[in-house]
């Protein structure tokens, strides 16, 4: 997870979670450049099929094996150094999310490592990839500070598809996509700069603002839990989770402009409930700014990391655990 400008390295033990306990403190470890890092800021994180970590930064990407930290940045051939986030593929190939540089295709079959930088589109703000995302159907999406596009790498070369999004008054091209996540239906759902977003399988795309009175309504993270059908938000003014809407407007017809939902607005504004009905979980630490980075979800579907600029959250049902919480902390310290 990411904290701060280093990596937090967290002992997470079922037998540390108890619903019934207040906050505690777990034991923590911090990794910077001293330890061999190319770079404190950590965007992404990623374990792979065969167990190691991968790390994006501002400086290249790293892969640890729980002792070193093995990097790959421009002296080893990648194409470009800052890396927002990656995704490995069932073939082993990993695509990296470049800010700047389009999509990085990385081959590691054959024991040789193949860099192939692919542009997204001819417009600079589409090669800024925020996020990939691969959807259970296989499909492979990349969030832009351009917009959504869908990328297609069957029999040719690799393409990139946008995908309009038709929020109203915002032209495609200026949407900036931070998250993105897939409910048990099929459902996309984008968090954007303007709001939550929601693809279905089939039929018309809903927004949800979610705080109209922000310049930017920016939604940072998601993370679905399938277990009570829970979209987690991870939003500039807070964390957020509700369950998925069963769809209470016409979804079959098309339209020049997404459906504009505004029932999250309410929910965000109200006081925290039961989590049988939508609700607004406690605020991070008051050390912390309101600003949230991955949602990471277990496979219980209970345990959620809610990461911030300067600590991580855990959430268990309705009890949280500070994990830490290091503001002070230099560049270099651990």
């Amino acid at each position: 997870m990411f904290c701060g400008r280093h990596l937090l390295a967290a002992k997470l033990r079922r037998a540390d979670i108890d619903a019934s306990a207040g906050a505690r403190e777990l034991p923590v470890r911090f990794f910077s450049t001293v330890d061999g890092l190319p770079d404190n800021r950590v965007k992404r994180m990623l374990v792979d099929s065969r167990g190691l970590l991968w790390i994006c930064t501002g400086s290249g990407l790293s892969r640890f094996d729980g002792a070193v930290f093995e990097n790959f940045g421009l002296a080893e051939g990648l194409p470009f150094p800052s890396i927002n986030d990656l995704i490995e593929t069932p073939d082993g190939d990993f695509w990296l999310a470049s800010n700047g540089g389009g999509v990085i295709r990385v081959r590691l079959s054959g024991g040789a490592r193949r860099y192939t930088a692919i542009p997204v589109s001819a417009e600079p703000t589409s090669n800024r990839v925020n996020r990939l995302f691969r959807a259970s159907n296989g499909a492979i999406w990349a969030g832009t500070d351009g917009g959504l596009f869908r990328m297609t790498t069957t029999d040719g070369p690799v393409v990139f598809t946008r995908v309009a999004l038709k929020l109203r008054g915002h032209p495609d091209e200026a949407v900036q996509i931070w998250s993105m996540t897939e409910d048990r239906k099929g459902g996309l759902w984008v968090g954007t700069r303007f709001g939550l977003v929601h693809l279905p399988s089939s039929g018309r795309i809903a927004s949800y603002p979610l705080h109209r009175d922000l310049e930017n309504d920016d939604v940072l993270s998601l993370a679905y839990a399938p277990d009570g059908d829970l979209l987690w938000v991870g939003h500039r003014a807070g964390l957020l989770v509700f369950k998925v809407p069963a769809g209470g407007v016409d979804l079959s017809a098309l339209a020049e402009e997404a459906v504009d939902d505004a029932s999250l607005i309410a929910i965000m504004a109200s006081p925290p409930q039961s989590l049988d009905a939508p609700t607004e979980l406690p605020p991070p630490p008051a050390s912390a700014p309101p600003r949230s980075n991955p949602l990471y979800c277990c496979a219980d579907c209970a345990l959620m990391v809610y990461c911030t600029s300067n600590c991580a959250v855990q959430f268990h049902c309705r009890c949280y655990h500070l994990l830490a919480s290091q503001a002070t902390r230099g560049p270099d310290t651990h």
